[in-house]
């Protein structure tokens, strides 16, 4: 009797966000590693944010409520008024690769509507954490900087796959790298609009393909 033995996929399933855009719109995603399924790179970066927030952990007393829209290319914007936490740490890397140069620059992107699904980054999807983003000023395109996902924020409750898909919050480093006007400095908050997105737009490094 012959044994036959089985295939196990050990790739983790995609997260919410990843699936929103691939069965909607355009019904590719940006950046993907899968090069049937990724769209076609755009003259602009594909996300933007008018504003973009620092983030606090969970377990910090200190809370900051900001006023703050988060839009996208063809959708019409739609405000949202939170008090931003990560609520999920992205585990430390078992080989951090030595030639990094996100120089301990941070993000952590949406964990779900009400923290029950997966969004892009969460306790139970993590398989985003660490890929590296690249985010700039819209139209200061000399300066983007490249940060890596280190966790998931909660943007508040009953957002939308077509809002919370495009928030994201940045770390201190990553704030001051902005050289944040004092108006900025004072909300925690930077208020130009900002362009986003996984840092694999042609398909040439797909290691930080988003899942």
């Amino acid at each position: 009797m012959s044994a036959v033995m089985a295939d196990f996929d050990t790739t983790p399933p995609h997260t919410t966000c990843y699936n929103h855009f691939l069965t909607t719109g355009k019904k590719c995603v940006y950046s993907s590693p899968n090069d049937m399924e990724r769209c076609p790179a755009p003259p602009d970066p594909p996300k933007t944010s008018r504003s973009v927030p620092l983030f606090q952990h969970q377990i910090s007393m200190n809370k900051r409520s900001e006023d703050h829209t988060l839009g996208r290319r063809y959708d019409t914007t739609k405000p949202v008024t939170t008090a931003v936490k990560m609520v999920f740490t992205c585990p430390e890397p078992q080989n951090p690769d030595p030639n990094d140069d996100s120089s301990g620059l941070g993000v952590c992107l949406w964990v779900g509507a009400n923290c029950n699904s997966t969004g892009w980054v969460s306790k139970d999807n993590f398989s985003n954490c660490g890929k590296q983003l690249y985010i700039q000023r819209k139209g200061d395109i000399m300066n983007p900087k490249y940060p890596r996902v280190i966790g998931g924020c909660d943007f508040g409750p009953d957002l939308p796959n077509e809002v919370g898909c495009f928030n994201l919050a940045v770390n201190q480093k990553l704030f001051d790298a902005f050289n944040p006007t004092e108006e900025e400095r004072s909300t925690g908050v930077l208020s130009n609009i900002m362009t986003w997105d996984f840092n694999n737009l042609k398909g040439s490094k797909k290691q930080n393909g988003p899942n």
